[in-house]
């Protein structure tokens, strides 16, 4: 088994965190919100942390495959 570097102990670290933190933070906001405010909320933050990841890696945004069809008949 090879040795496992630091940095990579580090990423995981902050990794686990940020993933157990989220919890909590679903936990205190259901106190003061519904359900759909908590869930737009983190649907927000995401598209706001992901989208400027997108923009500077000059990646094109993701085309439905079915563009122009109906979904339902």
């Amino acid at each position: 088994m090879r040795p496992v570097k630091q940095s990579a102990l580090v990423r995981l670290a902050l990794l686990a965190l940020i993933w157990g933190s989220s919890f909590l933070w679903i936990k205190l906001a259901d106190r003061g919100f519904a359900p759909v405010e908590v869930t737009f909320a983190r649907l927000a933050l995401g598209v706001a942390a992901l989208f400027p990841v997108v923009a500077a890696r000059r990646e094109a945004l993701p085309v439905p495959a079915v563009r122009g069809r109906r979904a339902v008949r």
